[in-house]
């Protein structure tokens, strides 16, 4: 499929601006050799008005929201006090449903940071999860627990 036009775009976004100092300063650099083309910023950072500072002389960078609900301090205190001590969710192993009963969760937002095998299984059962609770139907029957040693096998 052809749109008539010569020219190709690319937009290559470098998320996590906001996030360290290093992270926002290499985005800033890529940016400046016309590499990053848009980037995501971290709302809740410790760093945000410093970083947002930086966005000043570059008015080429197309810049957007990182939902971020788990890192950092959420930005509210009724999400803050859903969060375990390490900012995580706490789920059910079985159908990834927090504690608010419409928030399901899996990868980082539950674990901190782990394997991609181990997201993708958890964001897998969440959806599944998250079909199952829009149409009515029970989050459980049917569904076993991950066997214990292949838990063991994906750490």
């Amino acid at each position: 499929m052809t749109s008539g036009s010569p020219w190709t775009y690319l937009i290559v976004n470098a998320d996590d601006y906001g996030y360290f100092n290093c992270v926002s300063q290499g985005i800033l650099e890529s940016a400046s050799h016309g590499i990053v083309t848009a980037t995501g910023i971290f709302a809740n950072s410790a760093h945000f008005a410093e970083h947002v500072g930086w966005l000043r002389d570059n008015a080429s960078l197309d810049l957007g929201v990182h939902l971020n609900i788990t890192d950092q301090t959420p930005l509210t205190r009724n999400m803050q006090i859903k969060l375990s001590r390490w900012n995580t969710f706490e789920v059910d192993e079985i159908t990834m449903q927090s504690s608010v009963d419409w928030i399901f969760a899996g990868g980082d937002a539950v674990l901190g940071p782990q394997t991609a095998a181990k997201a993708a299984y958890q964001g897998k059962e969440a959806a599944e999860s998250i079909i199952r609770y829009v149409e009515g139907r029970d989050l459980k029957e049917g569904r076993i627990p991950e066997p214990e040693e292949e838990k063991e096998s994906k750490k």
